[in-house]
Parts: structure tokens; sequence; C-alpha cells
């Protein structure tokens, strides 16, 4: 029989029932009628769970709290990192490097950013969970999530490029069939149309796209994107091994295991031969 009754290494009752049943199908119908109970509950604090894993999870937090080593001298909170004391420090202080990529806005944690940026979710309600990029429809997260798998599903038959999406084949596939679109300002031609609008800016001065945060007018929204890191509004996620700051939430998962995952072997590494040699060592001595 399949039961839901099992202790983890904390000696936490897993179990939410004593009930079992003879198919996993059977028991996973079963377990819908417990989502909305929390019968563990946090003897640190208030908070109650709906599994022991998520109480576990909650109750490491409350462990790193106990041996945070550094101290805020304004509030006396405490953190475990140099880099986590002073984002929490800007709460303290007036500046609000933190800024609303959609509206402007601009706050002084990443948190209170979140927080607001709940408010433009009822407009694009399906949000990218690697990103944080929100979209009015779900096919197009569907199309946006391929931007972190990788997945190029859509082949050109002219010259075998591959493309996340068949809209961006479709644009591609301009390129075969020449410059198509031309100014009638100054005769340059062009392969797709959207090109033809954005050059004819240069000529009639148009500058679409304002900074919601100075005001600033560009040509092109790329151009506005670059602009916008200037004042901190996308770099969202930070390491809190070595303090840099990145647009996505993947971007700094790459870092870190790029930069900071080979040091961590190195050490491993280091304190492995150290164990083989003190054995061999010991070994000698007998």
């Amino acid at each position: 029989t399949f039961e839901r009754f099992k202790t983890n290494q904390r000696g936490l009752n897993l179990s939410l029932c004593e009930k079992s049943f003879n198919r996993r199908f059977h028991l996973a119908k079963h377990m819908n009628t417990h989502r909305e109970q929390r019968p563990f509950a946090c003897d640190r604090c208030p908070r109650k769970f709906r599994t022991a894993e998520n109480l576990e999870h909650h109750l490491l937090r409350h462990e790193e709290k106990t041996h945070a080593t550094f101290k805020c001298q304004r509030c006396e909170k405490s953190f475990r990192t140099k880099v986590n004391l002073k984002s929490h420090q800007l709460v303290h202080s007036d500046s609000r490097p933190f800024s609303c990529a959609a509206c402007g806005k601009a706050f002084k944690t990443k948190h209170n950013l979140r927080a607001h940026q709940a408010v433009h979710l009822a407009e694009k309600p399906h949000r990218c969970s690697e990103c944080g990029e929100s979209f009015r429809h779900a096919v197009s997260l569907q199309r946006h999530r391929s931007v972190h798998t990788g997945e190029h599903p859509y082949a050109c038959a002219a010259c075998g490029k591959t493309f996340s999406s068949r809209r961006s084949l479709g644009t591609h596939q301009a390129v075969h069939r020449g410059k198509a679109f031309t100014c009638e300002t100054c005769g340059a031609g062009f392969t797709l149309r959207q090109n033809l609008r954005r050059h004819i800016r240069i000529h009639t001065g148009e500058k679409p796209f304002a900074c919601k945060v100075c005001g600033r007018s560009f040509a092109q929204g790329d151009k506005l994107k670059a602009h916008m890191l200037l004042h901190g509004a996308a770099k969202a996620f930070m390491c809190d091994l070595c303090g840099k700051t990145f647009l996505y939430n993947c971007q700094l998962r790459r870092h870190q295991r790029a930069a900071h995952e080979e040091k961590k072997n190195k050490k491993r590494k280091k304190k492995k031969e150290k164990r083989e040699t003190q054995k061999e060592q010991h070994n000698q001595q007998k």
C-alpha cells in the first residue's frame, strides 16, 4: 500500500493522515482534500504550513538568523553576509535604487519593488518564473520561455537557421526575399516593414519611447532599455556572495555557477586532498 507516513531527519512526521491506498492514483486524488489544511506549525513563530517539508525549509531560516554575524547598528537586526546587511541598510536611507520598469516608481528595497509589481500583474497576469517578465496572454508566456530553455523548434527551409518561435522564423525569412521596403525620403531599402518604420523616425525626429524615471525620449525601444540600466531600473537580482546585480534571475544563477561554483569545487578538492594525505601519513605510521 502507499502510505503518507514517513519521518525526516528532524523527526518531523511527514504524514497528513494515516489513510493508505492500494493505488498511487487514489492516493494523489485523496491528497487534494488536504490542500487547504496547514497542520504543521512552527514553534518559533505563528506561521503554519501544509507539509512538513515546507516547515523544515522555514525552520532553516530561523537557524540562519541564529547564526547571523553582521549586525545593523541602527535596528540591531543581524544577517549572515555583509552583502545582505548592506541591502538591508537601504531601509534606513533615502536612496531608492529599485525602480519599476513598467511605471518608473522607485523603492528602497527589492522586496518592496516586487510587492508593487503585483499591481501590474492584473494587466499582465501571466508571469515568467525565471525572470519575472509578465504577459497578457498565456501563449506569449509560452513563446517567451524558449529564451530560457534554449529551444529552437522552427527551422528556415532556405538556410537551416533555427528559431524559438514561428513569428521569429517569419521575420527571418524576409531576409531571403530581398529589400522590399524603401524609404521615400532617402531611398534606403529594408527587408522588414518595421525596420523601415524605425528608420523613418530619423527623418521625422519622432521619439515615442519615453523614460518614466527622468522623461528622456528615444526613437528606438532598445535604446530606452539600455538607458534604463543607468537608473538601476531592472537590475533587481543581487548575488549575495559578491554583490553583483543582474537583469534576470536566470542571469544571476548562471553567474553564481560560473563565478562561485569553481571556487567551491577548488575548496572541496583541497579538503579531499588534505584528507587523503592525512590518511596516507596515518597508514605509514602504523
